[in-house]
């Protein structure tokens, strides 16, 4: 139940982040969506609301770790922001013709050990971050294809890929 109270929360948090509002309405609403989220959640992947008493212990396991990935979240989104900010000028000076890129083109970036969430979130920010484009994500083959605005190395798109996964984005969404 702690574990349900906690994501109900902090999916709320979010919600109310996005808004930018703290308006008695809005937290209401992000609750009944975050609630019904994680109710419909937990029914398609077959846990009930609240864990049995034998699953005690992996409830601490699990609150420990979910406080961990609260905690690294501040370092993960402030990464987020630089990241799109510096890609925002890259793109401006590639567009203004200051600083054109090199070599546009495709770059497979491997997916290593990333769980489901991990990939999800890799992928958003690849279609997020200036500069790059998500063109698709191959689970089978466990890589995830983006255009690079400037992959004339595409062993440098790749390490920085891995790089921001392994320094900013695993302790968050592994």
């Amino acid at each position: 139940m702690i574990r349900y109270a906690v994501a109900a929360l902090s999916l709320t948090t979010i919600y109310a982040l996005a808004l930018a509002s703290l308006a008695p309405w809005d937290i209401l609403a992000g609750l009944a969506v975050s609630s019904a989220l994680l109710f419909t959640a937990r029914r398609r992947f077959g846990r009930g609301l609240s864990p049995s008493d034998d699953a005690m212990d992996d409830e601490r396991i699990a609150f420990g770790e979910a406080l961990r990935r609260v905690a690294a979240f501040p370092r993960f989104a402030g990464a987020v922001v630089r990241e799109t900010v510096f890609g925002a000028w890259r793109v401006l000076l590639a567009v203004l013709g200051v600083r054109p890129p090199n070599e546009p083109g495709m770059v497979a970036v491997p997916l290593d050990d990333r769980t489901p969430e991990g990939i999800a979130v890799s992928a958003f920010l690849a279609a997020f971050s200036p500069g790059t484009l998500l063109v698709r994500v191959d689970e089978e083959e466990r890589v995830m294809w983006i255009h690079a605005m400037d992959a004339a190395d595409p062993e440098a798109v790749r390490r920085e890929r891995r790089e921001f996964y392994e320094r900013y984005q695993r302790k968050v969404f592994p």
